[in-house]
């Protein structure tokens, strides 16, 4: 079932962040955030007799807000060019799921969602990095199959389907995040023990 996935995650994305973040302004505005995501989800507009979803057409300007924000025109052709490997990989398995469905052998979302994230990990450094070339990755994924022949007009363009692999995406990110953490946090408690030192000492004439 369609959109099962990112209103369950999408709601312990929203406890998680109201009940254990630290900051109490980035609790409001981002529990606000998630609230509003899944308030708008089922919501679409037609543009030029196509159909969009709001948050898919949201989400999108979230994202070019954020490439304006590249300052060497370097770092824009680098994006681009990341950007459109993940599209096109995500189009392309997702062309391959309707001629061979055989090959998903589990959930083609999660399938889907572990290639962006496999793909995103190794063309990028940082976690936010990786997470905002997803995102911008399977935006215009999803825009670059509904171009395709093979794309069922009587679905709108950001379906519930993509936001699934998104939010699948998103948990994925996360979980790694917390692995990252919880390594540090060992490492970190390792590191801070003393040394034990042996009970027993030598004297320089011992030594001898």
């Amino acid at each position: 079932m369609d959109g099962i996935f990112v209103y369950w995650f999408g709601w312990i994305f929203w406890g998680v962040v109201t009940f254990f973040g630290s900051n109490l302004k980035m609790r409001f505005w981002m529990g606000c955030g998630i609230l509003l995501i899944l308030i708008l989800l089922p919501i679409e507009i037609s543009i030029m007799n196509t159909s969009y979803h709001l948050v898919y057409i949201g989400s999108a300007f979230f994202l070019y807000f954020y490439v304006q924000t590249l300052r060497r025109q370097e770092k824009y052709i680098y994006f681009l060019f990341m950007s459109l490997t993940v599209s096109a990989c995500f189009a392309g398995f997702r062309l391959m799921l309707i001629y061979d469905p055989v090959i998903a052998f589990i959930d083609s979302r999660w399938m889907l969602a572990c290639l962006v994230v496999i793909i995103c990990y190794f063309l990028t450094s940082t976690l936010k990095k990786r997470y905002i070339l997803s995102v911008s990755g399977l935006i215009h994924g999803e825009y670059l199959l509904a171009l395709t022949p093979f794309y069922h007009q009587d679905q709108a363009i950001g379906n519930l389907y993509f936001f699934d692999i998104l939010f699948i995406t998103t948990s994925l990110f996360g979980v790694g995040f917390m692995i990252r953490i919880i390594i540090s946090w060992i490492s970190s408690f390792i590191k801070s023990q003393p040394v034990p030192r042996s009970s027993r000492q030598y004297t320089g004439n011992q030594l001898k």
